[in-house]
């Protein structure tokens, strides 16, 4: 239409009312005022933003300052090794430096300690305990010696110890207490390793074998059986004890309890008795010569003086100068000349049993001479009321005469009435020692 103004369309941002917006669009109405002033707006933006955002250095990551400089961590000493202790059997023939070594002894210290102790190992009549106490290592191998030890016997201790940088030996001579230890054993698997566990020394267990073998065989021990063994003990003056002989031995075996003590004579002769003073059965008699039976044993015509008496023995015919032993041990109590007899010998063997040699041609035992079986006393001979070369032999059990032929196969050994009294109190003391717990015969 002619005249007729054409009015623009509004503008992006405008709001209704003619209110200016936020937001304008430099896209649109290029050159005119709100363009202006919306890129004056923009450029102020860029600018606030360019001073106020971090440099391009703030996006590298910042170096670590450098750390200051660490001193070195303390050194710390390794610990030292702790001891060791061994014990060690040494004899005359043991080369001991090599032994020290095998033992971490360190070789310089090995050698020296050897030398120290050579005299006294030298001397050795018997395998001795050496101990060794081992400290801190050595650089060259091995490790120092702390303390050696050598006991070649109770009463006598060596040490080699370290003084002032080097080793040196120092010997005590050590007071010994002598005394009895008593054990009671469980013989469990074995009595030799009851025995052995506990210390017992292998002598000392052979003579407990031999003492219960005469009244108890010893297959038939059971593991519930009970074996108490007495042993003499020596203790020195720093405790270290060692135990000995048997001096007693005890057997709880089938419900019945066995108990025997050793027992030696005046004249030396050793048995195990009990507390009534019975010793082992013995065997049979000797037949004290090698000779034919010619004149038994009662009543008979005396060939000389014709006329009937007692024969209190028997005659055994053998050629003059046979060799004549004792029937049983014993002691001489009567040798010499004895009237019809002749040369006439009288052995007791115990209280109650007496043997009788007579018409011996030569005498070779003394009155109170003790004699064992088997052992040669006279020759046969002729001398006294005799009609030729032949010995009579008698036996007497209490005063009266017995027929030697008849004489029992075993007998008990008895000790004297002059001994009883003081077995019987030796016997009560050792019965009532206490108990020393297992392992006491250890040491």
């Amino acid at each position: 239409m002619a005249g007729r103004v054409r009015r623009r369309p509004p503008v992006a941002g405008r709001r209704a009312g003619g209110s200016q917006g936020l937001c304008v669009d430099l896209g649109a109405e290029i050159g005119s005022p709100v363009w202006w002033r919306g890129l004056a707006t923009l450029a102020a933006m860029i600018g606030t933003l360019l001073h106020v955002a971090p440099g391009p250095e703030a996006l590298v990551p910042p170096r670590p300052a450098p750390a200051a400089p660490r001193s070195a961590p303390p050194r710390i000493a390794p610990a030292p090794a702790p001891a060791a202790r061994l014990r060690l059997i040494v004899s005359a023939e043991t080369a001991l430096p090599a032994l020290l070594m095998a033992a971490g002894v360190a070789p310089v210290e090995a050698a020296r300690a050897a030398a120290l102790l050579a005299p006294a190992q030298a001397g050795l009549a018997r395998p001795a305990p050496l101990t060794l106490s081992l400290g801190a290592a050595r650089p060259g191998g091995g490790r120092a010696l702390a303390l050696a030890e050598l006991r070649p016997s109770l009463a006598l201790r060596l040490r080699v110890r370290p003084q002032a940088g080097s080793l040196v030996l120092e010997s005590r001579r050590l007071a010994l207490q002598s005394g009895a230890l008593r054990l009671s054993l469980p013989i469990g698997r074995s009595l030799y390793h009851a025995a052995r566990d506990a210390g017992v020394p292998l002598p000392a267990l052979a003579d407990y074998l031999r003492a219960i073998a005469q009244h108890v065989a010893i297959e038939a021990l059971r593991p519930e059986d009970r074996c108490e063994m007495v042993l003499a003990y020596v203790r020195a003056a720093d405790g270290v004890g060692a135990p000995g002989r048997l001096l007693a031995a005890g057997l709880e075996h089938d419900g019945e309890r066995l108990r025997l003590a050793r027992w030696t004579d005046a004249d030396g002769t050793e048995n195990w008795f009990d507390a009534q003073g019975r010793g082992p059965a013995r065997a049979g008699l000797a037949w004290p010569v090698a000779g034919q039976l010619s004149s038994g044993f009662g009543m008979r015509l005396h060939p000389i003086l014709g006329y009937s008496r007692m024969h209190q023995g028997v005659d055994l015919a053998a050629p003059a100068g046979t060799p004549v032993v004792a029937a049983e041990d014993g002691q001489v109590g009567f040798a010499g000349w004895h009237g019809g007899h002749g040369n006439y010998v009288q052995i007791r063997h115990d209280p109650a049993l007496v043997s009788g040699y007579g018409h011996l041609s030569r005498i070779l035992v003394r009155p109170g001479e003790r004699v064992r079986q088997g052992m040669l006393i006279g020759y046969v001979g002729s001398t006294g009321l005799s009609t030729g070369p032949h010995l009579h032999f008698e036996l007497f059990r209490d005063g009266v005469a017995i027929d030697p032929r008849t004489a029992p196969l075993t007998r008990t050994v008895r000790l004297g009435a002059a001994a009883l009294p003081a077995f019987r109190a030796a016997f009560a003391r050792l019965a009532t020692l206490p108990v020393s717990a297992p392992g006491g015969a250890n040491g």
